[in-house]
């Protein structure tokens, strides 16, 4: 196998860059793109077949690292000056110092291609890329003497930036890891000589920033992972060596930090069923890698970040047995017991929790025919201070056993400046990674440095937070833009991309990033790839063919819509999930979207869809509970837990043995779990939790169909819209009871000793029903929806510790899709309105003078309608003389005549402002005169009439998608966050920004121009890229592949 090229002449002429290995004469041609976005081209010669010519200008290199597509045309990446980072058993490692970026074009740099890199060469002049001319530096010495070429490429970071390469010139290219090398001379007190280096790999998968990446994604990938090699060796016998590893991550669960601008706080996202995927698989792949794996978390255990700590000990009782050999967790409050001084005494009695396990685990030795079984999995919340705190321990433990395999002493012990020494090279590492993933160095290392905290350590870790919190706010969106582009999970090209063939497109709409930021986008629907592409022309690809599952979400001001999609190790990947925004007043836009998207990608999910569903909620006494065999049909269920809890633990009641009834727990939440067939999981989505500390609610929706179970317990039922009210979950701005399909409120009253019932009317849309023991259930729906239930006395219980409290069956819509037939724009008057009975509101004085207005809108609303506001004056106000409009999407009739309407009374007030007091629903299909129950938590507060008319008009079936795509515009990027704290930082970020040179295309190639034999005037060199080269070729075109 070919080598990498240590000394490279590259030659830059009017439409080609020659690339000559200067040792053994192999090369490479360039040519320039004819086309904008065109990507790069490449032809490999033979040794002596490409020669030098005389014009153009000519640099040098030490080592080729790939190419990277720019806005306006492919850049070459070279390393002008690399120096030496540290010596393993096998190789000396180098790390890159300098870059140049040649351009394959002889056009001028756009401003956005200098400000790209800019922060490009930020990232790779930072010191963290290593690599080796003779091995590939990114595996590990015990991975390489067991699997040797099979070994997987995790840790190749600049992957991506050969992938697109023939293998003759992707082999002129080095193989780089991004991370940290080190190496130093150590001796132990008897005077025995060994080398110690430290390799710190960070993964190519999931690449970020701190705060835009964190958690995991649905492959199992997780932020900030790196395997860090400690190697000790004998320089006298490099085959004497032992090798160490310990790995770092982010927690493998779905979390984000996403409000705020100094530290926000943890928030868990998505449901528990996703994050056990995520979870699974996470470590289904350590223990393939590193065996046994034993998790340390260090997160705290109180506070906003014991959710987290929660979260992952949940996950961990649940999932690991699914893995072999299965993880063990150890949660160690690393703030508890350190706090007061105590940093000493805690670590130490950490490090007499893992003895045991690294004793176990051993470390690597070819020579002694040892190797290392397990791996210690380190997490903090950023995976950085409190974590290479505690690596550090646990390797300077094992490097008393690696001395003595290499040494062959029973004695270890150090001299005071090799233990020096050790302490520093592992605070630089800690450094390193902190600042390629916060953009600062990691907080206290002056304990890894020196063994204690010091008052100037705390010092400098406070002007590092300050500068993260501007890292955080200016810096680290376009360093994650870079870092996507150069590990392939986007691209940076010039817009419009035009390469669309007809299947649509989607403007003003938003991506949200994972940090919270909203990010203007252009969305397009080409032939083989959904394209996602901001104001900063990066463009995301997600494949037609990988969409997974949809999730329609109005749990913000704007509805959003999320997108899962799974790709190929062989394909691009993707950011997934991807989250898009649309207009406050955009619901109708977000069906367009979704139908055009599920009817271009038909996923395998979708004839899934519009099945009918068996849905049961038990109540039980006990935190687990044996399936019970008589569930029959049932698709979906809901357990609930009536007693309080004994441990404090996230997960409610979940049922033993469930796997082997073909369940899979979907979410769980405190005192309420939802679990559902493994057939039924794909139509399942949109799972929301919510709690007040008196009822817990969980709400999904099961093939289009919003089913929300919530549970509480009572002093008396009088008391069950005071308990409901504060919940916080589905659409926003609504109340709980009146914007679900099904609702089912299940609860206990205490002391109540009442018979089992059926299902019985309760006169304001509800229907009730009790059981014994107190129990009791209510269940209401959207405008009548079709209510089917067996009501079988005999199921009411199990055991005398669970009672069913109801089970019937739910009707699901069908997936997504554009109707070729009957379709409809249709328009919505109701004219008419009048209230009756409307109850005033408790939180409002009496004598407060009101005024009240209805609101109307839909799913499918182009723009939601509203009445006029009138003065309320008594509990019945009208609007007789006014007709409301709404106008809803085009789309076919049937689906027209589902269409539900949601409703608002609303109150204005000089002092509260607009408020809603009530809630109502219609369907469309109820033409002509209405009357509805208007509610507000779970409880009537009156009725409204009208009539309800509709105006259809058959129009084209494409109006039902997406426009097509006809070359548009980008607006320009918005960012709530930077506006946030532009006055706190404005001067900070401009005087940075003045540091920064205007063109760092023109930077890098005076770095190049230090040869003698080269003009090193810059404007010169910069007019002869576009001037010179040779007048006439001396071997065939039809070699250079033109």
């Amino acid at each position: 196998m070919a080598r990498p090229s240590r000394k490279l002449e590259l030659s830059i002429l009017r439409d080609r860059v020659e690339m000559i290995d200067v040792d053994d004469g192999r090369g490479v041609v360039f040519p320039f793109p004819l086309e904008e976005n065109a990507g790069v081209v490449a032809r490999a010669f033979p040794p002596g077949r490409l020669r030098r010519k005389d014009g153009g200008l000519t640099i040098y290199a030490s080592a080729f690292l790939g190419v990277v597509d720019m806005f306006s045309c492919p850049v070459l990446i070279t390393a002008s000056d690399v120096a030496v980072a540290g010596d393993t058993p096998h190789t000396r490692l180098f790390k890159v110092k300098k870059v140049s970026l040649v351009r394959l074009s002889t056009a001028e740099p756009s401003d956005k291609d200098k400000a790209f890199a800019e922060v490009l060469l930020g990232i790779l002049e930072s010191g963290g890329l290593f690599f080796s001319y003779e091995i590939d530096a990114f595996i590990s010495c015990q991975q390489a003497a067991e699997q040797g070429p099979n070994a997987d490429d995790y840790f190749w970071w600049s992957k991506n930036l050969v992938r697109g390469l023939p293998p003759p010139c992707r082999d002129m290219a080095v193989k780089l890891s991004y991370g940290f090398v080190g190496t130093s001379r150590m001796y132990t007190v008897e005077g025995r000589e060994f080398f110690l280096t430290v390799v710190s790999r960070r993964a190519r998968k999931r690449p970020g920033t701190r705060y835009l990446t964190r958690g995991a994604d649905f492959h199992g990938e997780v932020a900030n992972f790196a395997e860090t090699e400690q190697i000790v060796w004998d320089p006298k016998q490099p085959e004497k060596f032992t090798s160490f590893r310990i790995i770092r991550g982010s927690i493998p669960i779905f979390w984000r930090q996403s409000n705020g601008i100094a530290k926000p706080e943890p928030e868990l996202d998505l449901n528990t069923f996703s994050s056990r995927v995520a979870f699974t698989s996470h470590f289904k792949r350590l223990a393939s890698t590193y065996g046994e794996v034993l998790a340390i978390s260090l997160v705290n255990l109180h506070g906003s970040e014991s959710r987290l700590a929660i979260g992952f000990e949940d996950h961990m009782s649940l999932d690991a047995g699914l893995c072999e050999p299965p993880p063990r967790l150890i949660a160690f409050d690393f703030h508890a017991k350190t706090k007061e001084g105590r940093y000493e005494q805690g670590l130490e009695e950490l490090k007499e929790m893992l003895r045991e396990d690294m004793r176990r685990q051993q470390v690597f030795s070819k020579a002694a025919g040892t190797r290392q079984v397990g791996v210690f999995r380190v997490n903090c919340v950023d995976c950085l201070d409190r974590t290479g705190v505690v690596q550090g321990m646990i390797s300077r433990t094992m490097l008393v056993l690696q001395i003595y395999m290499v040494c062959g002493s029973a004695q270890t012990e150090l001299v005071e400046d090799s233990e020096f020494a050790f302490k520093r090279i592992w605070a630089d590492n800690a450094d390193s990674i902190s600042k390629q993933y916060s953009g600062t160095g990691a907080l206290k290392t002056d304990f890894t440095r020196t063994g204690k905290r010091s008052t100037r350590g705390m010092l400098e870790d406070g002007v590092k937070s300050v500068m993260r919190i501007y890292f955080k706010n200016f810096v680290d969106g376009g360093r994650q833009d870079c870092l996507d582009a150069l590990c392939g999970y986007g691209q940076a090209l010039n817009l419009p991309v035009q390469r669309n063939n007809g299947h649509g497109f989607m403007k003003d709409v938003s991506r949200i990033t994972p940090g919270g930021e909203k990010h203007s986008v252009l969305v397009e629907l080409q032939d083989d790839s959904l394209v996602v592409s901001n104001a900063q022309s990066i463009l995301y690809e997600y494949p037609r063919m990988g969409l997974v599952s949809w999730e329609k979400i109005n749990s913000s001001s704007s509805p959003r819509l999320r997108l899962i999609y799974r790709t190929r190790e062989d394909t691009t990947p993707a950011t997934t999930p991807l989250l898009l925004q649309f207009p406050s007043n955009g619901g109708g836009l977000r069906e367009k979207f979704a139908r055009s998207l599920v009817s271009w990608s038909q996923p395998g999910v979708a004839p899934l869809f519009g099945a009918t569903y068996r849905v049961r909620m038990m109540a039980t006494s006990k935190d687990q509970l044996q399936i019970p065999t008589d569930l029959g049909e049932t698709d979906v269920l809901c357990t609930a837990l009536w007693k309080n809890k004994d441990v404090d633990s996230r997960l409610g009641p979940v049922p033993t043995g469930f796997e082997q009834q073909e369940f899979i727990l979907v979410h769980s939440t405190s005192y309420i779990s939802v679990l559902a067939r493994k057939k039924v999981i794909p139509v399942i989505s949109n799972v929301q939790e919510a709690s007040n500390g008196q009822a817990w609610a969980l709400s999904l929706n099961i093939s289009g169909v919003e089913v929300c179970f919530i549970f509480t317990k009572l002093a008396k039922p009088t008391d069950l819209p005071l308990a409901l009210r504060g919940l916080k979950i589905g659409r926003s701005g609504y109340d709980i009871s009146a914007q679900f399909d099904y609702i089912y409120i299940g609860g206990l009253v205490h002391g109540a000793d009442w018979p089992d019932s059926a299902f019985r009317s309760m006169g304001n849309g509800y229907l009730s029903k009790t059981t014994r023991k107190g129990f009791f259930i209510l269940r209401g729906c959207l405008s009548d929806l079709p209510y089917t239930t067996d009501d079988k006395q005999e199921a009411s219980s199990t055991d005398e510790q669970t009672s069913v409290l109801f089970e019937e069956n739910i009707q699901g819509r069908p997936a997504p899709s554009i109707s070729t037939q009957d379709v409809v724009r249709c328009t919505v008057r109701i004219r008419g309105l009048e209230c009756e009975g409307v109850s005033h509101p408790p939180s409002v004085d009496s004598n407060v003078p009101l005024r009240t207005y209805v609101k109307i809108d839909s799913d499918y609303a182009k723009t939601p309608g509203r009445t006029r506001t009138v003065d309320r004056a008594t509990s019945s106000p009208r609007w007789d003389m006014e007709t409301l409009e709404v106008g809803l999407v085009e789309s076919c009739r049937k689906e027209m005549d589902d269409c539900i309407l949601l409703g608002q009374l609303v109150l204005s007030t000089p002092i509260l402002g607009d408020t809603p007091c009530g809630y109502f629903s219609l369907r469309l299909s109820q033409r002509g005169k209405f009357e509805a129950q208007i509610l507000h938590a779970s409880k009537g507060v009156g009725k409204i009439r009208g009539v309800l008319e509709t105006e259809f008009e058959f129009v084209d079936p494409a109006l039902a998608g997406l426009p097509l795509s006809e070359g548009v515009t980008m607006s320009k990027r918005g960012n709530s966050s930077s506006k946030k704290v532009s006055n706190l930082f404005g001067k900070m970020s401009t005087y940075i920004a003045g540091q920064s040179s205007s063109d760092p295309f023109s930077r890098s190639v005076t770095r190049a121009l230090s040869q003698p034999r080269i003009d090193s005037q810059l404007e010169q060199s910069t007019q002869r890229l576009a001037l010179e080269g040779p007048e006439k070729d001396d071997y065939p075109a039809d070699l250079l592949g033109l």
